[in-house]
Parts: C-alpha cells; structure tokens; sequence
C-alpha cells in the first residue's frame, strides 16, 4: 500500500464479516500514504513497540510498517460478487483473495482481473 497505491487508483470495497463475503463495491484513493501515527504512541491501543523502536533509530529515515490510505465512494454494486463467485469464475484464476488464508485488507488486483469483475457486476 506504501510503495504501490497512488491518488486516484480505484479499489474493490471487499466486506470480509458480511454474509456472503465479496466485493460489495468500488472506492477510489484520495491520499498519498501516511504513517498511522496511533502505532508510534504509547498510550493508544494500537502502538507497536516494533514500530517505534524503529522510528526512535531511524529519526529522519524512517519508513514506517504501518500506513493509511484516505479512499472515498464511488460505487456501490446492486448485487455483490460472493468469494464463491470469485474461486468458481476461471477468468480469476490468480486473484490473490481465493487463497485460503490470503485475506488481507489490501491486495493487489490486476487490470484484467479488475476489468472482469466490473463487467460480470454491471451486467447484473
């Protein structure tokens, strides 16, 4: 997410607690990454020793473990596409998200793979 997202750059919105789990809609990056800062304070519940102890060594080199990324609406699919749907369809065969245990937060899409979906969910 660091190295590779850009402003502008869409992404699926995939909800991983609903029934069924899929890709519910469509976002677009609004910010450059930024380091979270509540990882590098030690009185927030999501500080990381690891983190900060590299942040104190690094002072002005730093390159932080933990960054956001602002992304803002931009569709929402009437009819979501399930995992199911994703693991069943042989034109995504590659997709990162129908490895068991690869449910990231943030995963690469190809092009062709981003492309497809849209196509399958808009012809719905």
């Amino acid at each position: 997410m660091r190295d590779r997202m850009k402003i502008g750059d869409l992404a699926f919105f995939y909800h991983s607690s609903s029934k069924p789990t899929g890709i519910y809609g469509i976002a677009k990056v609004c910010s450059a990454p930024y380091a979270d800062k509540t990882a590098l304070d030690k009185k927030d519940e999501h500080f990381d020793p690891k983190s900060y102890s590299k942040y104190i060594e690094q002072k002005k080199d730093f390159v932080p473990t933990w960054v956001l990324v602002d992304f803002k609406f931009v569709k929402k699919f009437k009819n979501p596409m399930s995992l199911v749907e994703i693991k069943d369809d042989p034109k995504l065969d590659g997709m990162m998200v129908r490895n068991v245990g690869s449910r990231l937060s943030i995963q690469p899409v190809s092009e062709n793979h981003f492309e497809h979906i849209i196509k399958v969910l808009e012809g719905r």
